[in-house]
């Protein structure tokens, strides 16, 4: 992966990590598969996805005919057209998934995304992902867990120097799934962290 902004690298990782590719979307992947793994030339649309810029770069004549055919251009969610040369001649593939409903999930999506990329945004402004410690813990040296209630599932996980956090930090969600990964420098925040939703 290129690019000249490190803002945009960072929306790519972040929705890499959260998920928000279409590796980690089954329907695209089963979609996917119906094509050739090597070609010269492959191209995946996501209707829904490209609705928008279709509209708002189409003269006006065109735009009414989008605007009338909404539902029915929408429905067309995923469109794949891929070219493989073989000897002097190409092997053309075109395939189209239709669904009704495809406007609609990917407005759900997007109400998904937005809510998780909120979430994200409320714990890095509130810094509720900080490691505190009780007094008592500020005495420790070296290795140091907590547990949540049930006494089995880690809260976090990390070392301590001088009662204050050092390296690499892990807290986890109740269900044992990875919170965040915070690295910490003299009991500061330090470095690329990874949050998960």
């Amino acid at each position: 992966m290129f690019s000249n902004s490190p803002e945009a690298l960072k929306q790519i990782i972040d929705d890499y990590l959260k998920g928000h590719v279409l590796s980690h979307h089954k329907e695209f992947m089963d979609f996917k598969a119906n094509f050739e793994v090597k070609s010269n030339v492959s191209i995946f649309i996501q209707m829904p996805k490209l609705y928008s810029n279709l509209y708002t770069f189409s003269n006006p004549e065109t735009k009414k005919s989008i605007l009338e055919n909404k539902d029915l251009i929408l429905s067309f969610n995923r469109l794949g057209f891929q070219l493989v040369s073989k000897n002097d001649m190409f092997k053309t593939t075109f395939i189209s998934d239709h669904n009704e409903d495809a406007s609609l999930m990917d407005e759900l999506e997007k109400v998904e995304k937005k809510a998780s990329d909120d979430l994200m945004k409320e714990d890095l402004d509130s810094l509720r992902f900080k490691i505190v410690f009780p007094d008592s813990v500020k005495m420790q040296e070296g290795p140091y867990r907590s547990f949540y209630e049930d006494g089995q599932t880690i809260k976090s996980e990390g070392k301590i120097a001088g009662g204050k956090p050092v390296g690499l930090w892990r807290t986890y969600y109740q269900n044992g799934n990875l919170k965040n990964s915070v690295n910490y420098k003299d009991g500061k925040v330090n470095g690329v962290d990874i949050f998960l939703l």
